[in-house]
């Protein structure tokens, strides 16, 4: 009897620390993580639960390449551009369930277009909380283009960045023009690391018909690659002293070398 009532008594313990472990975990790691901003965290969790079911599960879109991702901050993730959820997708490529969990600092910031994203307060609020920085492509002049990278090298002093280096969707899923802005960051910020992206055959999850904002209209059921290239090498790019008239010049040759890196990602391997 007395067996039995042992036995009872460590099945009622076990029994409530297995019910009770997720709620510690949490409780664990918001007191330790993110005593802070503990919304802001639970929010990024969240999301990436969320992105993981888009992609995964209601989609299966394949991630490649993963070895080649370096760690730590001050990493340029350069990637064409298929979908207004792109971004998503780079977070879930890049971002382990460790790093969701215990290191959200290298989760990238992304610089989409203003007018899609910041439309209204609570959508302002809540991208800003995934690391969202807007910019708007409009009215495009040397003032706007410095002072956007400037603000893509302050981001990545201490931040990851991910660009989408055509600068808008494709609309016929093929890799188009590097834009400048991409090139002059790079020569100017001399990122610790340049990592490129292909995305592949995403576009039906949600189509660019559906318009230039975020909205239900993602699809389930469709196949795709998110393929990560090796850090490329950016050394003969990057200047002592950095000017405009010299970067510039220099610009060219690394926009074409940025489109040629990530368009050959799309070939099979040798």
């Amino acid at each position: 009897m007395r067996k039995l009532l042992k036995l009872g008594i460590s099945f009622l313990v076990y029994l409530i620390l297995l019910i009770l472990s997720p709620v510690i975990f949490v409780m664990v790691t918001l007191i330790f993580l993110a005593p802070n901003n503990v919304v802001i965290y639970l929010l990024r969790l969240i999301v990436y639960i969320i992105i993981y079911l888009i992609f995964k599960v209601g989609n299966k879109v394949k991630i490649i390449g993963k070895e080649n991702l370096p760690k730590g901050t001050r990493i340029l993730f350069l990637s064409n551009h298929e979908t207004l959820i792109d971004s998503f997708l780079i977070a879930l490529g890049t971002l382990s369930v460790w790093d969701a969990i215990f290191h959200q600092n290298r989760m990238a910031y992304n610089v989409p277009e203003v007018k899609n994203f910041y439309y209204n307060g609570f959508v302002k609020i809540f991208f800003t909380a995934l690391k969202t920085v807007p910019i708007s492509r409009s009215g495009i002049s040397h003032t706007k283009i410095e002072a956007q990278i400037n603000q893509f090298c302050s981001l990545l002093e201490n931040d990851n960045l991910v660009i989408f280096f055509e600068g808008t969707r494709s609309r016929d899923g093929e890799i188009h023009e590097c834009r400048v802005g991409p090139a002059l960051t790079i020569i100017k910020a001399r990122p610790r690391y340049v990592v490129p992206i292909l995305l592949d055959g995403i576009h039906s999850i949600m189509p660019i018909k559906y318009g230039a904002k975020i909205n239900p209209h993602i699809n389930m059921g469709h196949t795709g690659r998110m393929i990560i290239g090796k850090p490329l090498d950016m050394e003969k790019f990057y200047q002592e002293d950095y000017s405009w008239e010299s970067a510039i010049k220099q610009s060219a040759e690394l926009r074409k070398f940025i489109q040629d890196s990530i368009a050959n990602l799309k070939k099979p391997p040798q």
